[in-house]
C-alpha cells in the first residue's frame, strides 16, 4: 500500500496503542490506523497507519502524539485545579473575625 507505514511501539500495550489509533483516525489527512499486539505477554505495539499522501505516516503520527501530550497536559491541569478545589472545600482553613487565620500567618 502506497503511503503507509508500520510503526513498533516497545513496551507499550493496548492502552496507549488504543489512543494513538483513535487520535489518528480522527485526522483528515489519515486514511487508515489500526495497531495489534502479538501477544499479550510481549510489551510491543505493532501501529499500522496510511495517508492520503499529503503528509507522511511518521508526520501523522507525530502530529498526534503532540496533540494527545496537550490534551492530557490540559487534562492535568484542570484535575490539579479541581482537587485543589475539593480539598479546600472540604478542609477550610479557619479565619477570625479580623481576616487573618486562626494559627497566627497571615
Amino acid at each position: 500500500m502506497s503511503n503507509t507505514s508500520d510503526f513498533l511501539i516497545l513496551k507499550e500495550d493496548h492502552t496507549l496503542g488504543n489512543v494513538i489509533t483513535e487520535q489518528l483516525r480522527g485526522m483528515s489527512n489519515v486514511m487508515m490506523a489500526a495497531y495489534k499486539i502479538g501477544h499479550p505477554n510481549v510489551p510491543e505495539v505493532l501501529l499500522r497507519i496510511q495517508t492520503d499522501g499529503t503528509i507522511t505516516a511518521r508526520e501523522a503520527l507525530s502530529e498526534a502524539c503532540k496533540s494527545l501530550v496537550l490534551a492530557y497536559g490540559q487534562l492535568e491541569t484542570r484535575f490539579s485545579s479541581e482537587m485543589s478545589v475539593q480539598t479546600l472545600l472540604q478542609h477550610p482553613e479557619p479565619v477570625r473575625a479580623d481576616g487573618g487565620a486562626v494559627n497566627g500567618t497571615i
